[in-house]
């Protein structure tokens, strides 16, 4: 007779209680390293198993998802999967790829991942045959076509209209004066419905060619079409790749006349100027899809519509004999990421960009009591908590130039104008807008060996601090001496040395008691004592940059930071030990966040046409994904949502949502201005505490 081995029996051998093996066996993290050594054993010995398939049918639906695609190269799907899959890495829920090679029934495929009741079945390209469809359950799955948006019944299905694909071809027949369209594309690619909606659409007086690559290897169709030269000929690739080969061989055969050249292609970090593009928002699918699977409302289709992107770089080159352009600013991501790109603009324009930096504090002491000195500047970059403070003779207005080029459209008002408006006219842009957040190792956060240590230690559960009680028990846990003597590691850093970094180290766990009490001197001193204690356990930074900060956490130096947001695009460049699954970030505790990050202006009487010509540049859609790549991300409406960069970044996932939180130049219902926040910080470098009798509003209104 087959025994089943049950909780009882493993309790009894381990000598722990039924609730202890249950936590075990489900990986709860509230049991100590020994009893859980217990209860390993003897499960291990008495032959235990986990009937995974019984927890499965209990559940209904397993975490897992599948994506079947064919095997071969498409730009457009393999993009889709690379998204998803860190998507759903992120959020602990697996993803299978399945390749189908040719004459792979697909419907037995499918057949045979549905028995794992997945989350939903993703088909790219290839889906299930009419009869599967109309006899079994199509519910889980799901159909990706990119070349049109055909709806198929009892099926799911994802695709693109591509009505901007045509408008666009057709603008080109009218203005390239064409009279042939030759399209070039794989055999996979080749789809009858979207070339006969495009050739029905044209000109009849306008013909049409296809020629059908196999492979890239496969290159006699490209030769053949190079060596006919036809000057009014438009040629469509389906994708960067077969771009890319036209291109090749057209260096080899030295073809020096290049052919004009449309592309349909999944969004591009560079563009040729010379060249016409019809993008695919692979991001956007992505986003939405994953999505729906996360809240397993699988079942909408979804049309989308292709992205006219126009290449070409629009820059004057004005006649002026001094063609510099001089910027004021700070080392931070985005100084560093404007110098990376600046020389294309001046291959452009054919004006010089220098770019000047000097340290925060000595910026400050510039704008606030030397504007005299910043008059050989044109542009400066400005924190955005200065704003309040500084001339308003220092900056040009911005007004008519924003109004005319519609570059404040792309923000959303509600959050940014903070980050525009002197007085009541708006005088700068938004440039590297930042918002405080707790980036923590998600690999230490989820380690079993640090949640059962943190338990023995503790007797509480290693989870993310909502408040600074619990913030602090954590950074105590890590200078553990068990814990030192293995990792050498530290909660967090904090600074020491600099007033603006200690005040806003310290701002978040004095505004969390706030909204519970009225701002009192007792408060302050509580708050800064407990400020002082764990200093203790913490890694004191005693630099005068926010680059120190971040640099503790990407070396692994530190467990968790809260730092600001701008800065956090350095965990991920070299020297780092992190990678963007290890990032982790969640709200500051308490929930009182400050702001921050700083704004573009340009200084009166500079040479304001070549900074507007430089600011309408920098703002382009184009640029502004170069940088986001290179770590000066602007957080325009659209890049907000690009799910490429919610992947690469975690931390911009909710961004809006989080910048929405916070706050700047206020205590509660105080009101204060950036040099009573540098007044408080002196206070906290120096433990220097009030005294009872002070009144904590007096001694800011004297600060004025």
């Amino acid at each position: 007779m087959l025994y089943m081995v049950t909780i009882k029996d493993i309790a009894k051998m381990a000598g722990v209680s039924h609730g202890t093996v249950s936590n075990v066996l489900n990986k709860k993290g509230n049991v100590s390293a020994k009893k859980i050594t217990l209860v390993e054993e003897a499960a291990a010995k008495l032959g235990y198993q986990l009937n995974s398939q019984a927890q499965l049918l209990r559940k209904g639906v397993s975490d897992k998802v599948f994506f079947i695609q064919p095997l071969y190269f498409q730009e457009q799907s393999n993009l889709l999967q690379s998204l998803l899959s860190t998507y759903f890495h992120r959020k602990s829920i697996d993803m299978e790829s399945i390749y189908l090679g040719q004459g792979d029934d697909i419907d037995k495929v499918i057949e045979q991942v549905q028995l794992t009741l997945p989350r939903a079945i993703i088909c790219c390209a290839e889906r299930p045959s009419d009869n599967f469809i109309k006899n079994r359950n199509t519910n889980d799955i799901i159909f990706f076509n990119v070349w049109n948006s055909k709806k198929i019944e009892g099926l799911t299905t994802i695709g693109f209209s591509h009505t901007t694909t045509i408008e666009k071809i057709n603008t080109i027949i009218k203005e390239e004066k064409i009279k042939n369209i030759h399209f070039i594309t794989s055999k996979y690619d080749c789809d009858d419905v979207f070339f006969n909606s495009i050739k029905k659409s044209i000109p009849k007086s306008c013909t049409t060619d296809i020629s059908i690559l196999n492979n890239n290897k496969m290159l006699y169709p490209l030769f053949d079409l190079l060596n006919q030269s036809i000057e009014d000929r438009l040629i469509v690739s389906t994708s960067i790749e077969m771009t890319n080969l036209l291109k090749k061989a057209c260096s080899w055969l030295n073809i020096e006349n290049k052919p004009k050249l449309l592309t349909i292609c999944v969004k591009q970090v560079f563009h040729e100027p010379d060249e016409f593009y019809v993008e695919l928002d692979i991001e956007k699918v992505a986003k939405d899809l994953a999505k729906n699977i996360i809240q397993q409302s699988v079942g909408d289709d979804y049309v989308y519509e292709t992205i006219n992107f126009d290449s070409r770089i629009n820059i004057p080159n004005r006649n002026l004999n001094n063609k510099i352009l001089k910027m004021l600013t700070i080392e931070s991501p985005m100084t560093q990421a404007i110098k990376a790109i600046v020389s294309k603009y001046t291959k452009y324009s054919n004006v010089d960009i220098q770019i000047d930096t000097v340290p925060y504090h000595i910026m400050y002491d510039l704008v606030r009591n030397k504007p005299n000195k910043l008059k050989e500047y044109d542009l400066i970059r400005l924190d955005m908590a200065w704003l309040g403070s500084i001339d308003q003779e220092l900056l040009l207005p911005i007004d008519n130039f924003c109004q005319k080029n519609s570059i404040i459209d792309k923000f959303n008002l509600d959050f940014f104008d903070a980050y525009s408006f002197v007085g009541n006219r708006r005088y700068t842009l938004p440039l590297d807008s930042s918002i405080q957040m707790l980036f923590y190792r998600k690999d230490l956060f989820e380690d079993k060996y640090f949640q059962r240590r943190y338990f023995e230690i503790t007797r509480k559960q290693l989870k993310l601090p909502t408040n600074f009680k619990q913030y602090d028990r954590i950074t105590k846990f890590f200078r553990h001496p068990d814990i030192v003597a293995e990792y050498n590691l530290y909660g967090h850093t904090i600074s020491n040395t600099n007033s603006l970094l200690s005040y806003s180290d310290f701002s978040p766990r004095i505004l969390e008691k706030i909204p519970k009490y009225d701002m009192i001197t007792e408060i302050f001193n509580t708050t800064l004592e407990e400020y002082q204690k764990s200093k203790k356990y913490s890694l004191i930074n005693s630099g005068y940059h926010w680059q120190n900060v971040a640099d503790n956490f990407s070396l692994g130096k530190t467990a968790m930071e809260i730092i600001y947001s701008n800065y956090a695009f350095n965990f991920l460049n070299s020297p780092t030990i992190l990678s963007a699954d290890m990032v982790g970030v969640a709200d500051v505790p308490g929930g009182h966040p400050l702001l921050g990050g700083g704004c573009l202006g340009i200084i009166n009487q500079g040479k304001s046409d070549l900074s507007f010509d430089f600011i309408e540049w920098l703002y382009s859609e184009d640029v502004l994904r170069v940088l986001s790549s290179l770590g000066g991300f602007i957080m325009t409406n659209d890049l907000k949502n690009e799910f490429y960069i919610q992947n690469n970044y975690p931390w911009l996932e909710d961004f809006e949502k989080r910048i929405k939180s916070g706050q700047r130049l206020s205590l509660g219902s105080m009101k204060i201005t950036f040099e009573q926040e540098r007044e408080l910080g002196e206070r906290i470098v120096s433990r220097n505490l009030f005294d009872k009798e002070q009144n904590i509003s007096n001694m800011l209104g004297n600060l004025k």
